[in-house]
C-alpha cells in the first residue's frame, strides 16, 4: 500500500539521469574560451588605444612644460620691474658696450652675455676690485648668488636684497663645486672665432623642460629706432639698432644671415631671420618691446627663433 504524498510538497518523477548521480553530483556547462580571432582584436583594439593616448600624454605634458616655463617668465619680469623701480633702468649691473664679445669685465673667458648678466642683476654675483682711479675691474663671486646684487660704485658701498626667488625665476642648477657649467653648442664648432661664441661659468635662468634651455635675455637700446645689428650691419640700413644679436650667439645664433629674405632658407634650422625675430611683429623695421626687453624661452620645439618660442611680448608671428 502506497504511502499518501505529504500536502503542499508534490512530488516529481524521478528522471533517469537521478537513478545513476549520486545526490552531491552537480552538472555545470563547460566555459566558453576566447578564440584566435578574437584574441587579435582584443590586441589590435589596445595597440590603437595606445597609438591614441601615448602621443596625447607627450603633447599634454609639453604643454604643461611650456604654461609653467610661461609662469616663470612672469616671475622673472616681477623681479625685473622691481629692480627697475630701484635703478630707473633694467638689469644688470654690466654696460651693453662691455657685453660686446671682445670684452668681459666679469675676467671668466668668452662674452659675457645678456642673460648671466640678468642674474647678476637679479640675484647678485659681482664685486668690484678697483683701487680708483684704475679702470673698472670686477670678479665673479659664485657664493655671492643670491646674497643680492652690491652697487658696483667704490665711493658708496652698498648691497641690495635679491630682487626674485632664485628655485622660482629657474637659476640653473648644474654646478662642479661651486661653479656653474658652461653651456656648450656644437652649432658654434665651425665659427671663425670660437672664443666669441663659448660660454662663461656664470649662471643663466633656465626654462622648466626637461632638457632646460637658457632663458634669453637681451635689452633694448633706449630711444633706438632700428630693430637689430650684427655688428658690422644694422636694420633698416642706416638706423640705429635697439639690439645687438652677438649677446644670443653663445646660446643659439650662430651664423644667422641679416639680409635674408623672407622665405629663404636660413641655417642652423631657423625659421625667422633676424630682423623678423627681433623686429615688431606690426613694424619689422621698428624693434619689439622698445625701449624694454625681451625675455625668450625656445618653446616645445627646443629651437630659438621658431613661432612657438615663449617671450615676454608674445609668440613670435
Amino acid at each position: 500500500m502506497s504511502q499518501p504524498p505529504i500536502q503542499g510538497h508534490p512530488q516529481r518523477p524521478l528522471s533517469p539521469q537521478s537513478s545513476v548521480l549520486s545526490p552531491t553530483t552537480k552538472s555545470y556547462p563547460r566555459p566558453r574560451a576566447f578564440t584566435l580571432i578574437e584574441l587579435l582584436v582584443v590586441i589590435g583594439i589596445i595597440v590603437v588605444l595606445m597609438g591614441i593616448l601615448i602621443p596625447v600624454a607627450g603633447r599634454v605634458r609639453q604643454t604643461a612644460y611650456n604654461t609653467s616655463t610661461q609662469s616663470q617668465l612672469l616671475v622673472i619680469q616681477q623681479g625685473i620691474e622691481a629692480y627697475r623701480q630701484v635703478f630707473e633702468s633694467y638689469p644688470g649691473p654690466i654696460s651693453e658696450k662691455m657685453l660686446l664679445p671682445a670684452i668681459n669685465p666679469a675676467n671668466e673667458g668668452g662674452p659675457l652675455t645678456s642673460s648671466e648678466n640678468l642674474v647678476l642683476g637679479l640675484l647678485g654675483g659681482l664685486k668690484n676690485t678697483t683701487v680708483p682711479p684704475a679702470f673698472p675691474i670686477f670678479k665673479f663671486d659664485p657664493l655671492l648668488v643670491g646674497a643680492g646684487p652690491a652697487s658696483l660704485n667704490v665711493f658708496k658701498a652698498q648691497r641690495y636684497q635679491a630682487f626674485t626667488d632664485a628655485t622660482s625665476a629657474g637659476l640653473d642648477t648644474i654646478k662642479v663645486s661651486n661653479a656653474w657649467v658652461p653651456w656648450k653648442d656644437p652649432a658654434h664648432a665651425n665659427v671663425s672665432n670660437p672664443l666669441n661664441y663659448t660660454d662663461t661659468a656664470l649662471p643663466e635662468f633656465v626654462d622648466r623642460f626637461p632638457d632646460a634651455l637658457p632663458i634669453l635675455y637681451i635689452r633694448a637700446k633706449v630711444g633706438a629706432n632700428g630693430a637689430v645689428t650684427d655688428g658690422a650691419t644694422a636694420y633698416p640700413t642706416g638706423s640705429i639698432p635697439a639690439y645687438d644679436r652677438r649677446q644670443l650667439e653663445p646660446y643659439s645664433f650662430p651664423k644667422l644671415p641679416m639680409g635674408t629674405p623672407t622665405g629663404s632658407p636660413v641655417p642652423g634650422g631657423f625659421a625667422l631671420y633676424a630682423a623678423e625675430y627681433f623686429g615688431n611683429t606690426a613694424d619689422p623695421r621698428t624693434p619689439r618691446q622698445k625701449d624694454g626687453y625681451l625675455l625668450i624661452s625656445a618653446g616645445i620645439d627646443r629651437l630659438f627663433g621658431t613661432i612657438d618660442d615663449v617671450t615676454s611680448a608674445g609668440k613670435v608671428k
